[in-house]
């Protein structure tokens, strides 16, 4: 969300003077980070959710500060979805139609799918998921044979992992 997390290999050569720290810089951008020495990860932040940064490393000593590393691959920062919105629920029998809307903002990633998640509490803590998702669409049906009252939370699935849930449903099966 907003941060790459960047690791490297000490140099080989320090130039005959112990390392006193390093520098990641991010491009584009120009957003940066710093190390101390033996530390060989950092984290930028501040950067942009959908868009893709490469970063490169200098190590600095008492003679100054080092060429840059080779530049990194791509990384692209991406945030969680947000919660599907306006939750619907139709049950006729045993056979329950559920229909959603997308969340609101998908945190720079390009794609969404949906897991469900059906429970008995009415937060939806403790709810297990079901046996399926959903990709890219936002309705499904789901039959359940057992009676009684469930609770039932839909979250976006994107590349940056599971999104915020939905405001719990309440199902009542007869």
């Amino acid at each position: 969300n907003g941060q790459s997390l960047v690791s490297w290999s000490a140099p080989t050569s320090t130039g005959g003077s112990a390392i006193t720290g390093y520098v990641v810089s991010a491009w584009p951008g120009g957003r940066s980070c710093q190390a101390g020495p033996g530390v060989t990860r950092c984290e930028v932040t501040h950067l942009t959710n959908g868009d893709s940064y490469v970063f490169t490393v200098t190590a600095m000593n008492a003679s100054g500060t080092g060429g840059s590393s080779s530049p990194s691959n791509f990384a692209t920062p991406r945030a969680r979805a947000r919660a599907p919105r306006d939750l619907r629920v139709v049950v006729r029998k045993d056979v329950v139609r559920l229909t959603w809307r997308r969340p609101t903002s998908l945190g720079g990633a390009p794609s969404i799918g949906y897991n469900l998640y059906l429970g008995r509490k009415p937060r939806g803590e403790s709810t297990r998921p079901l046996n399926h998702k959903v990709l890219h669409s936002t309705k499904d049906v789901i039959v359940l044979k057992t009676r009684g009252t469930y609770y039932l939370v839909v979250k976006g699935v994107t590349v940056a992992g599971l999104g915020a849930a939905s405001s719990p449903v309440k199902i009542v099966v007869k």
